[in-house]
Formats: structure tokens, sequence, C-alpha cells
């Protein structure tokens, strides 16, 4: 019988720190997104401005060619290369760490594979509520948006989802998707792709 209550006791304090690191992490990605949309936004403004300014200097001028060819931008020690925006799942805004790994994803969602550039993105996600928890209210037809570190909004289609093993790696990063957000199935036994198109 003591046992049994501290087994539940057990569970109990579990279920309490992982809601309240959800929450933590839910918290934190959206303060990285405020950011990242501020450096886009005063990114904007600085070439606005140059382009209506008579100075063209060389200096300004390389200045700003690089910005619009940067591939990440770091906040707090992380690489992100952008923010993905799923409108029917309230708005949801996550910033997309550059790099995949098991830390990583206890952050944020983490490009995968792929690029944007080449039109095979694939982002990967925990399903927890401050990550893809809620991506099964996805259905075919429903839109997405990416905004690169350099300003760029891209539009994607939801055109197939489907259901992989863990060990369908190859499946996963191939096929002709311009886009794949994948999380795992609640009990962690398979994998659920929503592939994208331009």
């Amino acid at each position: 019988m003591i046992f049994a209550v501290l087994m539940l006791a057990s569970a109990g304090i579990l279920l309490l720190y992982n809601s309240s690191e959800d929450t933590r992490v839910e918290d934190d990605n959206l303060e990285t997104v405020t950011q990242l949309e501020n450096i886009l936004e005063k990114q904007n403004d600085n070439q606005n401005n140059v382009q209506n300014s008579e100075k063209t200097e060389n200096t300004e001028n390389n200045a700003i060619s690089l910005n619009n060819n940067r591939t990440s931008i770091n906040i707090k020690g992380n690489n992100y290369i952008g923010i993905i925006y799923i409108p029917i799942l309230n708005n949801l805004a996550l910033p997309v760490i550059e790099d995949c790994t098991v830390d990583n994803l206890k952050i944020s969602v983490c490009r995968y594979s792929g690029n944007i550039n080449e039109n095979n993105l694939v982002i990967a996600g925990h399903n927890y509520k401050s990550s893809f928890g809620k991506l099964s209210r996805l259905t075919v037809g429903n839109l997405v948006y990416f905004k690169d570190v350099n300003g760029n909004v891209y539009k994607y289609h939801c055109k197939a989802i489907e259901t992989l093993s863990p060990k369908s790696v190859n499946e996963m990063i191939t096929g002709d998707w311009d886009l794949t957000l994948f999380t795992c199935t609640y009990n962690g036994a398979n994998r659920i792709a929503y592939r994208f198109e331009l």
C-alpha cells in the first residue's frame, strides 16, 4: 500500500515538473520569436534607409548584402534559421534551431535536414505543448509559413500526412516535398510527417 502511494506521489511530482518545464520552454520560445522578429524588423529598416539615402558607400552596401545572405541568427547561444508559423494552431510561432540534437529539441523545433533554398527542409519537434504537440490538428489543405533569417516568407500548403516508423529515416528526408514537419505519436511508437508544397 505504501509503495502504491509513493508511486502515485512520484507520478504526480513528475507530471507537475513536466508541465512546469513545458510552460518555461513555451515562454522561452515566445521570447526568442520576439527577438528574431525585432532583429528582422531592424534589418528591414536598415535596408530601407540605405535604399532611400543618397549615400551608397561600398562599406554600407557590403554590410547590407552580408545580412541578406545570413543563414542563422544566434540568440542565447543557439543558432536559429527562422520561424515557423502555423495559423490553424492558434497562430503558433516557433523559432527553428539550425542543428537537430537531443538537447536542442528540448529548447525548440529543429532543422532535421535539408534547407529552405533547396525546397527540402525537414523540421523535427517533440510532441510537447510547447513544440509540435498540436500538429495532430493539422489537416490536408492547411497553410504554414516559414520566415527565414533574411526576412523572406514562404507559404506552404499541407498536401499529405504520413505515419512512419522511427527507423524510416530515409523515407522522412526523401521525396518531392518542399517542407516536412514531424513529431512522434503520443506513445512514441511512430513518427507523423506533415508534408507541404509551396
